[in-house]
């Protein structure tokens, strides 16, 4: 069961909040009300974000009380306190920053960053916006899956999950022993280096890595993708860049995954991705939920979420496929 916060487009950090608000509720502090104008919904973003956003032209930060809109609508009331019930039934978070960069925040507030690159041309957030970061995952060594990996790691204190050769050939010097830590600006860097096959729990947060069909840069190491296990059970599949392979049909029946992030690239057909969903979930009924990856908010004709839906739709899947919007965070129901 999914439950997504269109109705009013707010940041999750602050459903708790519209939920019991009064006519005094606001957006929490360090945050802003605005109105989406290319999406029409309301959020509640960080004052960087609003302040690009306004610079965009594609929001409008707004005096108007929470409350005020709110009580607009008993609908829209009803809303707000059944996501807000869903967030203390242990749901997960997530939220597309562009390209392959998502945020996930797992039950027990646990954030994981996928291909954290900020710098990506949609995404209008700066390291500001990204307060806390857990683990990081790097499924490969080119530049935008690697992103601001570092970066943020080091700001935030994040365990880095990558590649051995990323870690030992590209992020150190070649004569540094492997008990040597990466550093960035002269801090040191937690990474778990993994390869296809290796399980690890960080943050009580299990993760194994599985192969994916990719090029790896100048790593000549593997390119991956990851099972992510969430402490109720919820179980993510982030399939990094990869083309179709049988093997997901393997993984599905073994790992059940109850979301896929789905690689949705410009050079990929729709109707191959769809497949990928269609082997996930042959022999696993968890399956409810796509979401994709590696791809522009504006995507080239014939290669936009859309397109995906209706492959998926053409397949007779019954799987849920989100188009995720910057600014906007969902709930995923285990």
């Amino acid at each position: 069961m999914i439950a997504t916060i269109f109705t009013l487009g707010l940041s999750f950090n602050n459903f708790a909040n519209a939920a019991s608000m009064d006519e005094k509720t606001r957006c929490s502090e360090g945050f802003e009300l605005v109105y989406r104008v290319n999406a029409d919904k309301y959020a509640c973003v960080f004052e960087t974000t609003s302040q690009k956003w306004q610079n965009l032209g594609i929001a409008e930060q707004l005096e108007q009380q929470l409350s005020d809109i709110v009580e607009t609508s008993s609908v829209m009331k009803e809303e707000v306190v059944k996501v807000s019930m869903q967030e203390q039934n242990n749901d997960v978070k997530i939220e597309w920053l562009g390209w392959s960069f998502y945020r996930i925040t797992t039950p027990g507030g646990v954030v994981i960053l996928t291909n954290p690159w900020y710098e990506n041309p949609d995404n209008p957030t700066s390291l500001d916006d990204i307060p806390k970061a857990d683990i990081i995952l790097v499924p490969t060594g080119h530049p935008d899956e690697v992103g601001n990996a570092l970066e943020i790691a080091a700001k935030n204190n994040s365990t880095i999950v990558a590649s051995h050769d990323l870690v030992n050939l590209v992020w150190k010097d070649k004569d540094q022993p492997r008990s040597v830590p990466v550093t960035f600006d002269g801090i040191p860097i937690k990474t778990a280096q993994f390869q296809p096959g290796t399980i690890r729990t960080i943050d009580g947060i299990t993760i194994r890595a599985v192969t994916a069909l990719h090029g790896n840069w100048e790593t000549g190491g593997p390119a991956m993708g990851f099972f992510i296990t969430m402490e109720n059970g919820h179980v993510i599949y982030f399939s990094g860049s990869t083309d179709l392979t049988l093997d997901m049909k393997l993984w599905g029946e073994m790992f059940k995954p109850d979301t896929a992030i789905l690689y949705t690239h410009s050079s990929m057909d729709p109707h191959e991705i769809a497949m990928m969903a269609q082997l996930l979930s042959e022999n696993n009924p968890n399956l409810k939920t796509v979401l994709p990856l590696h791809h522009r908010i504006n995507p080239p004709e014939g290669h936009a979420p859309a397109d995906l839906g209706q492959a998926m739709a053409d397949l007779g899947l019954k799987v849920e496929l989100i188009d995720p919007q910057l600014g906007v965070v969902y709930t995923l129901s285990k």
